[in-house]
């Protein structure tokens, strides 16, 4: 894979091949752009959509398509892979997921933001170019939704947030644990969706993503880097999403749950009774899928992450 492909709109020199940034991260060694953003030329939402056509059917209901879906350029090298990059790099990444999570969090009508990360054609990508995409919806997605009632109820019922219980459940058990670093814990999820599906937590209760100190940034670029490190190296380099899913902006949402990053390889693709039933068939155990990102590293499930500088 080279470096730099002419033809690709991603590549340094072809930015007006995509539409004006909307952050631009410097990397001042070579005084050029690391990291940029930019609204998708493709965008499934848009700040300012066209009317939906007249309803004649009062039983159905059409909104308009606003909110914002931007893409996140995350190296200006065509082949600059998360297997390949510096903790540095993925400080700079986390920076650029903050503050236009952030942009759109702040703007009206805006209710979500769900930053992303589709890798390999396998998983959606349509570009080879390392990126990732941040799409902030008008509703609260159906997963978002029932999680944020789900996490109201727990709190109601026993005065915790229920991320925090989820993390003190897998790190009680242990059998699930990946590794676990002063802030965060890797683990493979109880009743995991699909193979390998795995979840980066903060352990106590976190503050909003948005508002990370770099302290911790470094320290969760670590973890992150050695987490797609494990699951490249254990599962034979497979295709993978990542999802980033942060609390809704109100009070009551960020008392009850907080964020967390959920990594799912393609290992397998759902069949007609997962897509007709709504259930999950997932045929690796997590307690396995944990055992073997162990191996690693030596057993451990601990590891003290490579830390960045602060960008």
């Amino acid at each position: 894979m080279p470096r730099y492909r002419k033809d690709c709109p991603f590549c340094p020199g072809n930015e007006e091949m995509t539409p004006a940034a909307s952050l631009e991260l410097t990397d001042e060694a070579r005084a050029k752009w690391s990291i940029r953003a930019f609204p998708n030329r493709y965008a499934v939402l848009t700040p300012n959509p066209e009317a939906p056509s007249a309803q004649s059917d009062d039983r159905l209901v059409r909104l308009p398509a606003r909110g914002v879906h931007e893409v996140i350029v995350e190296s200006p090298l065509h082949n600059r892979f998360p297997d390949r990059r510096t903790p540095e790099e993925f400080v700079g990444l986390i920076r650029a997921y903050q503050l236009r999570s952030a942009a759109a969090m702040a703007l009206p009508g805006v209710a979500y933001a769900l930053v992303f990360k589709n890798h390999g054609a396998g998983a959606g990508t349509s570009l080879v170019h390392p990126h990732s995409q941040i799409i902030a919806t008008p509703v609260l997605p159906a997963r978002a939704e029932r999680t944020a009632q789900r996490a109201d109820e727990h709190w109601r019922d026993t005065g915790r947030c229920l991320t925090c219980e989820v993390a003190d459940g897998e790190l009680t058990s242990g059998n699930r644990v990946v590794l676990t670093t002063d802030n965060f814990a890797v683990v493979e999820p109880f009743a995991a969706g699909q193979p390998a599906e795995t979840w980066i937590m903060p352990i106590a209760h976190a503050t909003p993503f948005v508002t990370m100190e770099i302290e911790t940034i470094n320290e969760f670029a670590g973890v992150l880097q050695t987490t797609l490190r494990l699951v490249s190296e254990c599962f034979g380099d497979p295709d993978y999403n990542y999802a980033l899913h942060q609390e809704p902006p109100d009070e009551t949402a960020c008392r009850c749950q907080h964020w967390y990053l959920q990594v799912l390889p393609r290992l397998k693709e759902p069949a007609g009774f997962e897509l007709g039933s709504g259930m999950a068939i997932n045929t690796l155990s997590p307690e396995v899928a944990a055992e073997r990102m162990r191996g690693p590293l030596g057993g451990r499930g601990a590891v003290i992450p490579p830390q960045g500088k602060d960008v």
